[in-house]
């Protein structure tokens, strides 16, 4: 699932604290071909924003990607930079934080232990499990503004979702995001038409909103620095999943990158630890069996229409 050119594993430097060398070429400098390549100097490069350490440096990939399926991945186009607020960078102000966005784990709490992704963010990061690394809570769906139950809704008609990622660093952790706009269950939660970029775009737009955003007592705001394509992602379609929901003459991918940075406002004196951004809620009986059998309906209609 690798990316040619930069999109794979080329690139320098720790962006943490460091600017590109003068001597870095561009992605997308080109010469003529009556242009030697002795002749040829790129201009510098403008330093990539600070607040992770760019994975192309030690062979990393800016995509997702499947066990079983090395060939291909998913874009990672928005990072969370390591100096958001400090609560952030763990499990729990990161989940609190996606609620606020409108977004939590999978149905019932659960998900499928068969497609967990993973993605090399460098050389101390080779295969980062999708996630806090403990539980499901690595997929998060749209919840349709109803943080108990509104996930359920996302697996059935589909919408936006994303795998996240942690890049440790002694500098201080990053989180990698790789979101997409998915099509319903009954279109086997195929990406949407230009679903990576704009799945993107929508995340970025509500983490941005001026006047925050919130959730029980959480509030957080954030501003965001664009990386243009050739840096950490070409646009492309070669070994990228469902290349052919691109939107029309364009490649899936459009090479963009979101770096937010995320500052908490306030937070709630609830006990956070138990609700844990809704990874860890408990259900009445009543309501999952009501919920199964909704599933279970719509999955028999799905089998009646084929």
């Amino acid at each position: 699932m690798g990316m040619p050119s930069l999109g794979t594993d080329n690139g320098s430097l720790d962006h943490m604290d460091t600017a590109s060398s003068s001597t870095t070429a561009n992605a997308t400098a080109t010469a003529s071909g009556n242009t030697t390549a002795s002749n040829i100097t790129a201009p510098p490069l403008p330093p990539l924003p600070p607040g992770f350490i760019n994975p192309l440096e030690t062979g990393g990939i800016m995509l997702g990607k499947y066990k079983d399926r090395p060939y291909e991945g998913e874009p990672l186009n928005i990072i969370i930079a390591s100096n958001s607020s400090k609560d952030m960078m763990d499990a729990e102000g990161f989940l609190i934080w996606a609620t606020a966005l409108g977004f939590g784990v999978s149905c019932l709490g659960q998900g499928d232990p068969q497609t967990i992704m993973y993605a090399n963010l460098g050389e101390r990061n080779p295969a980062v499990k999708q996630g806090s690394g403990y539980g499901l809570n690595g997929v998060l769906r749209w919840n349709y503004g109803m943080p108990e139950v509104g996930t359920c809704r996302e697996s059935l008609e589909g919408g936006n979702h994303f795998r996240w990622f942690v890049q440790e660093s002694p500098k201080g952790n990053a989180i990698f995001l790789a979101p997409s706009l998915e099509q319903s269950l009954a279109n086997l939660h195929n990406i949407q038409v230009d679903g990576y970029n704009r799945g993107r775009d929508q995340i970025v737009q509500i983490a941005t909103n001026p006047n925050g955003i919130t959730w029980e007592g959480n509030t957080f705001n954030a501003t965001v620095t664009w990386i243009e394509p050739g840096r950490l992602m070409n646009a492309t379609s070669a070994n990228i999943s469902h290349a052919e929901m691109a939107a029309p003459g364009q490649p899936v991918v459009d090479g963009r990158v979101a770096v937010l940075y995320v500052q908490t406002i306030t937070r709630s004196n609830q006990n956070t630890t138990q609700n844990q951004a809704r990874s860890q809620l408990m259900y009445s009986p009543t309501w999952v069996w009501l919920m199964i059998t909704i599933v279970f309906l719509f999955m028999y209609e799905i089998v009646e229409c084929i």
